[in-house]
């Protein structure tokens, strides 16, 4: 009878380790992959300003078949929407649902890209997801999602002069100023010495 209850008992660890050991086992299937899903910015153009937030942009999170952790990055284009010249817009992590961006950064995207102040230009957008570990993407970045591309039409305002590159300007030309008044006491000092001889 001891020998019946140490078997039936024996068994039921077994059985109770296995159980345990098959619900924490979670495996990676690459095809349970889901991109995310950003949604559409408003169809009217968006007149940027520079001290405005340009907008939340929101979207569908990306899923990766297992319990992630997920970087999301929105990048943007505004040459065209192949994304050969995308910049960064903003980024966050899970389990945030939203990107917030600031009107500034898309008017100096838009400015660089010498696009014409006061008139309407299309900004391409996407969404990159990817499964983070502790410090850095899983598998360096093999796992990254794309979303959908959105385009949000905007008009960039000139943006005024930054001081530092005024005083720049004036620091240099105050130092070209001083090399010719240099170089003109030198002349006319050095003619003077050799008329003196």
């Amino acid at each position: 009878m001891k020998k019946i209850f140490n078997a039936i008992l024996a068994g039921a660890v077994a059985l109770a380790a296995l159980s345990c050991t098959q619900e924490e086992m979670v495996t990676f299937n690459p095809t349970d992959q889901v991109a995310p899903i950003l949604n559409a910015p408003s169809s009217e153009a968006v007149t940027l300003t520079e001290d405005g937030t340009l907008a939340a942009f929101t979207f569908t999170p990306a899923s990766y078949g297992v319990p992630a952790a997920i970087s999301y990055t929105l990048y943007a284009d505004v040459v065209s929407s192949d994304f050969a010249n995308e910049k960064v817009l903003g980024s966050t992590k899970s389990p945030s649902k939203e990107i917030v961006v600031k009107a500034k950064a898309l008017n100096n995207l838009l400015i660089s890209a010498e696009k014409e102040v006061g008139a309407e230009a299309p900004v391409y957008l996407r969404l990159k997801s990817e499964w983070m570990g502790e410090s850095s993407a899983v598998a360096g970045g093999a796992y990254a999602l794309y979303s959908n591309v959105v385009t949000l039409n905007a008009i960039p305002y000139q943006a005024e002069g930054k001081p530092i590159i005024k005083i720049g300007i004036t620091i240099i030309n105050a130092t070209i100023a001083l090399i010719i008044l240099t170089f003109k006491s030198f002349f006319i000092n050095g003619h003077r010495n050799n008329y003196n001889m």
